[in-house]
């Protein structure tokens, strides 16, 4: 499932990759039904309107933003639990799953979801309260300490009433958190996953953790397998919390 890192690499590597040169052609594909779920129509013609224009390529959270220079008019991909974006055209198995590709002089990109719960959707103006993400001028960037208090007594005010780990996922649309962030953030703050949140700071200092783990994920260019101490520690026992694999050290409670 893609998180903060991934949907920063994407960005990163499209940018990098497009930079200054205008979208010459776009194809909608994949099956109908969910092509118009994935990508609606009123994206689809905003897409059309980016023709022969250079987009403007970030993240923030597990969205990624694409926009024309001096319009706050963006269409947002959240990327669900297995949108990707990739170079070149999607491989024989994932044609299927394909629903866009994007090509510029020299450069060409897909986007593909297997699981089809990703949506793309216009936006406008500020665009969330992610803890960060990725833009050209500023590279990987995060919200600072004092930004992430205001989110979270604003937007996440609810960790006082539930157990870390349903707190941190539960908002992982809006911040950008997932699965392995969460897990080995709470490992290395040795928090509980059950328990809930014992004040605003240690909520924001969770989040900051949080953004540790993002930013060692994206150095590592997505790589998950020995760079994370809990999530996938092989001496850790898995357990399935309300569907969802967590790694910890702690026991659910009677």
């Amino acid at each position: 499932m893609p998180e903060l890192a991934e949907a920063a690499l994407m960005a990163r590597e499209m940018s990098e990759a497009t930079r200054k040169r205008p979208l010459r052609r776009m194809i909608f594909a994949g099956d109908r039904p969910f092509l118009r779920k994935i990508v609606p129509p009123p994206v689809q013609k905003a897409w059309r309107s980016f023709l022969d224009h250079p987009l403007e390529i970030s993240s923030l959270g597990k969205r990624v933003y694409f926009g024309v220079q001096g319009s706050e008019r963006r269409i947002g991909v959240h990327l669900g639990m297995s949108g990707r974006f990739g170079a070149g055209g999607p491989s024989p198995e994932r044609r299927r799953h394909g629903f866009l590709i994007l090509e510029w002089d020299g450069a060409r990109f897909h986007y593909s979801d297997y699981r089809r719960f990703s949506r793309m959707k216009l936006s406008e103006g500020p665009m969330n309260h992610a803890i960060g993400g990725w833009d050209p001028k500023r590279g990987l960037h995060f919200n600072p300490a004092t930004e992430l208090k205001r989110t979270v007594a604003e937007v996440l005010g609810n960790f006082r009433r539930k157990p870390r780990i349903s707190w941190l996922l539960d908002h992982g649309k809006i911040t950008g958190v997932g699965n392995y962030m969460a897990n080995d953030a709470l490992g290395r703050l040795d928090l509980s996953p059950f328990e809930p949140a014992a004040s605003l700071e240690e909520a924001v200092r969770i989040l900051r953790e949080c953004q540790k783990v993002a930013a060692l994920i994206f150095r590592r260019r997505g790589e998950l397998a020995g760079n994370l101490g809990f999530y996938e520690a092989g001496k850790v026992p898995r357990i399935l919390y309300r569907g969802r694999p967590l790694y910890t050290r702690f026991k659910l409670p009677r």
